[in-house]
């Protein structure tokens, strides 16, 4: 277990694509394993009395190590590393002999943090169901009041929570066989397998519980959104017709920006290879590129360092092109959430909505079309207003964006006619 927890660890810990770090097993094994560990070992450790001291410095040190997790400003801790900081100390501090501790067991065995101890369940199923119908219906932003009220209501419903549901069916559950833990289970039962027919009910309507005609979703049609964008994933082959060559360097966003130039007046004059960034050195990659006449470099978002664009730039370099020669599209984001706009619905002004983007977002973004100049395809200045307001829906009262982040399928269409006369001027060169 220790073995295979060590290469996992390992591979999270080497720069591979943060989406195959999220999802795939391998690279989350060693959170498993850590739990496993403690599991095995606990019992043996604190039972040992030769242990007792090493235990109470290393559940310290943990201690103040998560304090410090807390307090260390982001900027200074990324996810990754953040993620293995926490796992390790929790680990610790499942086997810190707290009660043995002389200088913390007041502390730890107080009160009230042994209440907060009793209820943490409830707060770990309460809090982002919580936080996410907040954000996602009523506060664009978070501040301090804003805390104040979430923090508020995440303890009123998880102290209701741990009284009415989880301390009650904890005590019919524990005890022995009769007629009141036999009614708990079958009502356990009941509302199980109803959730399950319920579920699968939506699942066999695609998912669709009402018409959102904004998204080109209604019932009893269901129009597959993954297909439409993945279908760029399958342009990743040689060039082999007397089209006019694009190559799209990037992630998601060149994915959509795939599907932008497809549904533009150029679309069908274009044959398009889209390459994913983090796999553009290898070398058929590198002979695919050999054959195009026109490169687009799209993987701009809020955070972006010049590393990719240069990257891209030895990428060109290595195919014999003219890495000045390369476009670079422009950074786009249309709000925080839609569902802050959705929850309008039935307002007459609902198709007129905006959202407010930040000044940095909008400082970053100039700052890179006045780097770029005419090689820079700009997106967000076509629908923004002199506020820095953003559109939300297209001209036909389509969802530009389903996530704030990526086109939507009548994002796409819509920026396909907005930048027809752009890429006129690129393809006509």
């Amino acid at each position: 277990m220790a073995v295979m927890s060590a290469i996992s660890l390992v591979l999270f810990l080497l720069p591979f694509p943060q989406a195959h770090k999220f999802y795939f097993l391998q690279f989350r094994f060693w959170e498993f394993g850590v739990g496993a560990l403690v599991a095995l070992t606990a019992i043996g450790l604190r039972e040992n009395p030769k242990h007792t001291r090493l235990l109470i410095w290393l559940g310290r040190t943990a201690l103040v190590l998560t304090v410090a997790l807390i307090a260390l400003p982001a900027k200074y801790m990324n996810g990754s590393l953040a993620l293995v900081w926490t796992t390790l100390m929790a680990g610790i501090l499942l086997v810190y002999p707290y009660k043995e501790d002389k200088l913390l067991a007041g502390i730890l065995t107080n009160r009230w943090l042994t209440y907060l101890g009793e209820i943490s369940f409830s707060i770990y199923i309460w809090h982002q169901v919580l936080l996410a119908f907040l954000r996602y219906s009523f506060v664009a932003h978070f501040d301090w009041a804003v805390n104040l009220v979430y923090l508020a209501g995440v303890a009123v419903i998880s102290i209701l929570s741990f009284r009415l549901i989880e301390k009650p069916a904890g005590q019919v559950l524990t005890k022995p066989e009769g007629g009141g833990k036999t009614l708990a289970i079958s009502g356990l039962l009941f509302v199980f397998v109803a959730e399950c027919a319920i579920a699968l009910y939506i699942n066999r309507q695609g998912g669709v519980v009402r018409d959102v005609p904004e998204l080109y979703v209604t019932q009893g049609n269901k129009i597959d959104h993954r297909a439409y964008n993945d279908k760029i994933y399958k342009l990743n082959k040689p060039f082999s017709t007397d089209k006019r060559h694009v190559m799209i360097l990037g992630n998601s966003f060149g994915r959509d920006f795939a599907n932008v130039l497809l549904e533009s007046q150029w679309g069908d004059s274009l044959e398009i290879c889209f390459i994913a960034e983090y796999d553009m050195f290898s070398p058929e990659n590198i002979e695919k590129g050999k054959g195009a006449e026109y490169v687009f470099y799209a993987s701009l978002s809020t955070n972006t360092t010049e590393t990719g664009i240069e990257a891209a730039r030895d990428w060109m370099t290595k195919v014999g092109l003219d890495p000045d020669s390369m476009y670079i599209t422009g950074m786009k984001l249309f709000g925080v959430n839609n569902g802050l706009v959705y929850r309008h619905r039935n307002e007459p002004d609902y198709f007129e909505q905006r959202q407010q983007l930040s000044p940095e977002f909008i400082a970053r973004n100039k700052e890179l079309k006045n780097r770029y100049g005419d090689r820079y395809v700009e997106l967000i200045d076509y629908i923004t207003d002199s506020e820095g307001r953003i559109r939300v829906f297209s001209d036909d009262r389509k969802y530009i964006s389903q996530d704030c982040r990526h086109f939507s399928r009548g994002g796409a269409e819509y920026f396909g006619r907005l930048l027809s006369p752009r890429f006129t001027e690129i393809f006509s060169k």
